[in-house]
């Protein structure tokens, strides 16, 4: 199997990486991800390769529609409410037993350490892609699994590349750039003729979610509970990066690495840099709205 060889986030979307001219693909392609910035991020992302684009929030609405679908390729978020990504991979393989189809799933977490990545092996993911990723990053996955549209000989979709079990999982660099308008801009031009407004729906989408996220963070400091400030920063992280706001989402990150210890030890601090900042990016993402950019 061929490495694409993908380049980091510093190659995000504040470098223009447009399908046009590029791959195309009319593969049918499930995004389980439960965050609503990354589902419209994401789908807009895959829609820009020409994919075909079904979404779950968590694990189980995942295996629901896989019950009645049939997909070419599942890019399966790890950390999820009601069923993670992990289990809802290892359900899958249980059903794909004695069938000769084995759809690619494709694990999507910020954690690139070894032990992540043998996790996401035991469970029988095929490939690796580290969030925030980006249109580079996304367009070596879809190529390394999949075949452009205009190769594809079959009626189903643009799936003929079967994954094999063990394949080598692929890491991509993760960098933390800076707050960037350009990230915003560029995202916009991926969504297309609507993006403009698409893009402020997004923005007003993530305004609302991340305050309650922020409150969450302040709540679980004070009743002690690291488990609860780890999805609240998780989530943050994640959307905050697809909209560019890299500084805050990197905040984030170190709050989920110290939920992931156990411990909210030396939490308080880094919760009130996360707010300072999150009033920086509100305000930020406020002036590009009402510049109208």
């Amino acid at each position: 199997m061929k490495n694409p060889g993908l380049g980091g986030y510093a190659q995000s979307l504040a470098v223009p990486y447009l399908a046009e001219g590029n791959m195309n693909f009319s593969s049918r392609v499930l995004l389980v991800e439960d965050g609503p910035i990354n589902q419209e991020v994401g789908r807009a992302m895959l829609e820009n390769f020409g994919c075909r684009v079904e979404i779950a929030s968590n694990g189980l609405e995942a295996l629901r529609l896989i019950e009645f679908d049939r997909f070419d390729l599942i890019l399966m978020d790890c950390q999820m409410p009601e069923m993670d990504g992990w289990e809802a991979t290892r359900k899958i393989r249980e059903c794909e037993k004695g069938q000769q189809h084995r759809t690619p799933v494709i694990a999507m977490t910020a954690y690139t350490l070894d032990e992540e990545m043998q996790r996401c092996r035991d469970a029988g993911m095929d490939d690796y892609l580290a969030k925030p990723f980006s249109l580079r990053d996304l367009s070596g996955i879809l190529t390394r699994w999949l075949v452009p549209a205009e190769k594809n000989d079959s009626d189903h979709g643009g799936q003929i590349r079967t994954a094999v079990p063990g394949a080598e999982l692929v890491s991509i660099d993760n960098a933390t750039p800076s707050i960037d308008v350009e990230v915003l801009k560029n995202l916009r031009q991926i969504l297309g003729h609507a993006g403009t407004s698409t893009l402020q729906s997004i923005i007003e989408i993530y305004l609302t979610d991340s305050a309650s996220l922020v409150e969450d963070l302040r709540r679980s400091l004070q009743s002690e509970a690291p488990e609860s400030l780890g999805i609240a920063a998780h989530t943050l992280k994640s959307s905050s990066a697809n909209l560019g706001a890299n500084v805050l989402a990197g905040l984030c990150r170190e709050a989920e690495a110290l939920a992931r210890s156990k411990s909210t030890l030396g939490a308080v601090k880094l919760v009130g840099r996360i707010e300072e900042e999150y009033a920086k990016v509100q305000h930020a993402l406020r002036a590009f709205l009402k510049k109208g950019e």
